[in-house]
């Protein structure tokens, strides 16, 4: 069974400067954290005991945003709590799987949200290569595309065969071709077995661009040469 703890961590600096609060995710004595983004509060609006946020009396507007945290923490955690359930009932699982699931539920269907949650999942895995192969490629989709928010329904033929027409103009050898190519088919084909998207039975976004491997020939020098 997986728990799921409300933490705070206080500012390096003394006072009453806001700190961060994050939910500690803990299963099979792994333990991975979540930050919550735009969720600060001050050293005296958090109990220690209860693990809680302390709204103040005297402070409206201070007041109204508390809760509002209090309300999304509350949101995130029923969300995890689904997903825990969800992986239960299927049975033996990691808490990766978990991760992933909470990730790709905030990527909002975009190439870019999808890549960072792998990226995330396969740097906690130690895979820094295939991370930064991702993050490398996706970058450079979008900014042939010009549009950060490329969701991962629009990728096509089309699409991959203008950016491959793109690459070709920029001077890149095929092999390099081939690299964006065979890692945006990887991610692409993630995002299909994981039901982000639908594969599409008419075309293969990558049925007409290269993604094989081209073989350096090494030209022998001649007599005069050596």
């Amino acid at each position: 069974m997986s728990s799921v703890t409300l933490v705070y961590r206080p500012s390096i600096k003394k006072g009453q400067h806001a700190g961060s609060l994050s939910l500690r995710l803990i299963h099979e004595r792994q333990v991975k954290a979540i930050t919550l983004k735009g969720c600060r509060i001050t050293p005296d609006e958090w109990d220690q005991d209860t693990h809680s946020i302390l709204i103040p009396s005297d402070n409206p507007d201070r007041a109204a945003y508390l809760k509002d945290v209090i309300s999304r923490i509350n949101s995130e955690r029923e969300m995890l709590n689904r997903f825990i359930l969800m992986l239960e009932n299927k049975g033996r699982y990691r808490l990766d799987d978990l991760l992933l699931l909470y990730l790709r539920q905030h990527s909002e269907g975009t190439l870019q949200g999808y890549t960072e949650t792998l990226f995330k999942l396969l740097t906690s895995r130690g895979q820094y290569r295939t991370a930064r192969a991702y993050r490398t490629v996706t970058h450079g989709l979008l900014s042939f595309h010009g549009d950060t928010h490329l969701s991962l329904k629009q990728i096509d033929a089309r699409l991959m065969k203008d950016f491959e027409s793109y690459l070709k103009n920029k001077g890149l050898m095929l092999n390099t071709i081939s690299y964006y190519m065979r890692n945006l088919r990887a991610i692409y084909n993630k995002a299909v077995q994981e039901n982000l998207i639908i594969a599409r039975k008419e075309e293969d976004p990558f049925a007409d661009v290269f993604t094989g491997v081209v073989k350096t020939v090494k030209r022998a020098l001649s007599m005069d040469e050596t």
